[in-house]
């Protein structure tokens, strides 16, 4: 769905519920650079899925992308937001 002027997308898993520790984490991983996102994911099973969306996303829109987890009635949620003018940009080359 479209947000003010970001393309907003998000991604549940009812897999394994993460705990408060990890939630904080992996709401870190925006600010984190690639060896220190593969630390943090690789704690977890299951954490490359993650890292590998991460990494691509930050190659493609750099600091236009922003996402964030949130644990919602047993799911884990994955919210990402893409600045549209990114998106446009592209289209446009």
């Amino acid at each position: 769905y479209i947000e003010e002027d970001k393309l907003c997308l998000s991604i549940a898993n009812n897999g394994e519920i993460i705990d408060e520790q990890q939630l904080v984490q992996l709401n870190q991983l925006q600010n984190m650079n690639r060896d220190e996102i593969d630390k943090v994911t690789q704690c977890r099973q299951g954490g490359y899925g993650i890292s590998n969306v991460v990494r691509r996303l930050r190659m493609r829109y750099s600091d236009k992308v922003k996402f964030f987890y949130v644990v919602d009635n047993g799911w884990t949620i994955c919210k990402i937001h893409i600045e549209l003018e990114c998106i446009n940009r592209e289209e446009t080359h």
